[in-house]
């Protein structure tokens, strides 16, 4: 089972491809792309590789029936930020977005100061209760 939810903080492209396309299957799982890349067919087929799912329903509810490939890609916070159709894994290719991903820089998150939004009385409260 696919569990997006820990895929956060990653952007991630979500392909839905027909087990019928077997070779296209193929092509894209030996892609290398700046994605987490993760695929849905709604039928088992010979291929094994941790990122191909089989779920008929998810398939029917996303992929485009009149497409070969269907592609979502989804931001570092889980949010569908592209939506397109291919015909063939060439087309894939040259339709995904390019991104650079900034440096982690290790610096702490800003702190919002905010005066007299507590009353003494209630600060109070609040020390005594540490």
């Amino acid at each position: 089972m696919l569990d997006i939810q820990v895929k956060a903080r990653r952007i991630n492209l979500l392909l839905f491809v027909s087990a019928k396309q077997e070779q296209a299957l193929a092509e894209i799982l030996s892609l290398s792309t700046d994605y987490s890349c993760f695929l849905v067919a709604e039928e088992q087929v010979s291929l094994a590789h941790p990122h191909l799912y089989y779920d008929a329903a998810v398939f029917k509810l996303f992929a485009d029936s009149g497409a070969t490939i269907s592609a979502f890609i989804c931001d570092c916070n889980l949010k569908i930020s592209h939506v397109f159709s291919a015909s063939d894994v060439l087309e894939l290719r040259n339709l995904l977005p390019r991104f650079e991903e900034l440096p982690y820089l290790g610096d702490p998150p800003p702190v919002l100061l905010v005066p007299n939004v507590i009353s003494e009385e209630l600060a109070q409260r609040l020390i005594a209760n540490l």
